[in-house]
């Protein structure tokens, strides 16, 4: 009798120990809710970014229409040619100095994929050691299964219990890799992201380069008049050019944007459900942890009982 009691106790704490690894894990978890948090956030800043980028190409893709009526204007007479050159390069100037900071913006843009996709891959370790925790979960509640049942009817309840703790274990692991599913998807659409804005970065240095030369064609023609006209037309044809570079850099813009409000929705709604979750489960944790104390009172009560006995015989 005094063995199976000491087993049955032995059991009670091992079940009280797990359950602590359990609460553990939830408060780690809500660790990787912060960090989804900071995601959103980061996701949030991209999006107020792009708007932003928009916003200057749109600015941008306007001047060079502008730049284009002025250039075709030019053609009129000389002294007009010269007024509007003088337009056109204070004009063409802006739009360089623009561009600059597009591509600054991009480079943070570039930086802040990276510092998210660091995040990813720390989470990512820690869905394997929650995996891990999983395992040697289900282990333990095998083997206080076995112990519930090595004491018979008194370890009828704690064997229910047992099998609740497995089943909490396996819906622990089942969430790990959904988790992870939702982890690799996140890396997926970054990983299209940075492509995106590594291609609207290669535009918009093409952008640059191309406003840097029309500006020495400008300089050229306020030097000679006598080419004027031939120049006048050559720009007229790289602003044309411009505005589709732009057009086709806005269209990726917005791709990137619907993305990213795609990613913060999958995120949120991720999120929001990880939370109900988690709160069944501490509620869940902490009626075991009450159940197992109570079970520790009985049987602790159980022993002084028979050493009363014991005494008195």
């Amino acid at each position: 009798m005094a063995t199976q009691d000491i087993t049955v106790d032995a059991v009670l704490d091992g079940g009280l120990e797990l359950l602590r690894i359990l609460m553990d894990y939830c408060n780690d978890t809500t660790k990787d809710d912060a960090v989804k948090r900071e995601n959103l956030a980061v996701i949030e800043n991209e999006r107020i970014l792009q708007q932003k980028q928009e916003e200057t190409l749109l600015n941008l893709s306007e001047i060079s229409d502008s730049i284009g009526k002025s250039a075709d204007g030019m053609i009129g007479t000389n002294q007009k040619t010269v007024d509007n050159l003088e337009q056109t390069l204070d004009q063409f100037t802006d739009i360089s100095m623009q561009v600059q900071k597009i591509e600054e913006s991009g480079r943070l843009f570039f930086n802040q994929f990276s510092q998210l996709n660091t995040e990813i891959v720390s989470i990512e370790k820690f869905i394997v050691a929650i995996q891990s925790i999983a395992m040697n979960t289900q282990l333990l509640a095998f083997n206080a299964s076995i112990e519930a049942a090595h004491a018979g009817q008194a370890g009828k309840g704690f064997r229910v219990i047992a099998n609740e703790i497995k089943k909490l274990s396996s819906n622990t692991d089942d969430m790990s890799r959904k988790i992870s599913e939702t982890i690799n998807r996140l890396r997926s659409d970054l990983e299209r992201l940075v492509s995106l804005n590594e291609e609207n970065t290669k535009k918009l240095v093409t952008l640059q380069q191309s406003a840097k030369s029309s500006l020495k064609n400008i300089e050229d023609i306020k030097q000679g008049n006598g080419e004027t006209f031939q120049s006048i037309s050559t720009l007229v044809g790289r602003l044309k050019e411009s505005g589709a570079s732009i057009s086709e850099t806005i269209a990726n813009i917005n791709e990137v944007d619907r993305l990213n409000r795609l990613k913060a929705k999958a995120i949120s709604d991720d999120q929001i459900q990880g939370l109900i979750q988690m709160n069944d489960r501490i509620s869940f944790i902490i009626q075991l942890q009450q159940i197992f104390l109570y079970l520790k009172e009985k049987l602790a009560g159980a022993d002084s009982r028979i050493a009363a006995d014991s005494f008195a015989g």
